[in-house]
């Protein structure tokens, strides 16, 4: 989530990859740290998977929250994800909680899913701050980092690639007569 706090800040617009209602899932580290000394202390073992949130949660959702802590005006402009496929962007290229749809992964993007089950884990202990204090402290940490190290946020996805896409993005929708309601812009 570093990358959209690192790119929120600079505002404008913002290309969002796929579909708003695309499931996601983080963790913050700290509650997997809390959870796995635990588990130690306890002497539990097992194979887990700890992921959050405790209830499903979009990619729209997640980004409505991020933007909703600056003050910086941020318009998303949401792009299939076939049509980013056909531009050559790789789901691992940029740090953005992108995933193919199914049909169109290539083979070793398979295990990507964003759709494991913490169940598991979750009735051994694992549990989830709100995303509003893991924001808030991710921002009070970028807030702390020099320019320098706060321009490392976003390196993966470099500001003229998307810039690239977006003006490509327009182009595209124009030239096939696509008409973008202002809400497809979160």
């Amino acid at each position: 989530m570093g990358y959209w706090i690192g790119r929120m800040d600079k505002g404008g617009e913002i290309l969002a990859p796929g579909d708003p209602l695309s499931l996601v899932q983080y963790i913050d580290a700290r509650d997997l740290a809390e959870w796995v000394v635990r588990m130690v202390e306890r002497g539990e073992i097992g194979t887990y998977n700890a992921a959050g949130p405790a209830m499903p949660m979009g990619i729209g959702e997640l980004l409505g929250a991020t933007r909703s802590m600056f003050s910086t005006p941020v318009r998303f402009t949401w792009i299939p994800s076939y049509w980013l496929i056909q531009q050559g962007v790789k789901t691992r290229d940029p740090s953005i909680f992108w995933v193919r749809p199914p049909e169109s992964r290539e083979p070793e993007e398979e295990w990507v899913s964003y759709k494991v089950s913490s169940a598991k884990a979750i009735g051994k202990g694992l549990a989830f701050r709100p995303l509003a204090t893991t924001l808030q402290d991710m921002m009070a940490h970028y807030r702390d980092l020099s320019p320098e190290n706060q321009a490392k946020f976003v390196t993966e996805w470099r500001p003229q690639s998307e810039q690239q896409l977006l003006t490509a993005w327009h182009s595209y929708t124009v030239k096939a007569g696509i008409c973008q309601s202002p809400s497809a812009h979160g």
